[in-house]
């Protein structure tokens, strides 16, 4: 939890994602990420602050729909959900739909084609300190990402492997995505 907390300050101070919305949503999601960049034993964020037998953690990058998770989300865009941007509608759903780029994100280092935490990390820091911009939306995520790939990476086939990640989440490039 203190790892994502404190990551919340590195995206203040790279991107500077507004927390609504799906700027917001993304904002959680690389708080959830890199969080568990730090805690690398699995892919759920503060699993070992809870009562055990009431909860196995906050999210679960690895599987959104957990229902052991205290705040289980969508795993695809077909499951966004589309909130006012209040307090009582989660500024929009930042946390609500944050585990769908969260769970883009696993699957790119660990789904069939992973290309492995270490990589994956250095990619999402890339794309969130070189290319996101304060209203960044799930699109503009996906490109951000890819475009990192292609920097650090130019001659493999990670910017593949990252396409292909937001592909299976439903963040296609070219589609318009929820305000």
């Amino acid at each position: 939890i203190a790892a994502h907390e404190y990551s919340h300050g590195v995206v203040d101070a790279t991107a500077a994602l507004r927390y609504e919305n799906q700027s917001g949503a993304l904002h959680e999601h690389m708080a959830d990420f890199f969080a568990c960049m730090i805690d690398r034993d699995d892919w759920i964020l503060g699993e070992d602050t809870v009562d055990r037998q009431k909860s196995d953690g906050g999210r679960d990058l690895s599987d959104p729909h957990n229902p052991r998770m205290n705040d289980p989300g969508p795993k695809t865009m077909a499951e966004y959900k589309n909130l006012p941007n209040t307090p009582q509608g989660d500024n929009g759903g930042v946390h609500v739909n944050s585990t769908i780029p969260s769970h883009a994100m696993y699957l790119c280092a660990a789904g069939p084609s992973g290309l492995g935490r270490e990589k994956v990390e250095k990619i999402a820091y890339r794309a969130v300190s070189k290319y996101l911009t304060q209203y960044a939306n799930f699109v503009d995520y996906r490109r951000a990402q890819i475009s990192a790939a292609k920097d650090l990476f130019p001659n493999g086939n990670e910017a593949a492997v990252v396409a292909q990640s937001f592909d299976a989440v439903g963040i296609a490039d070219g589609q318009e995505t929820p305000p």
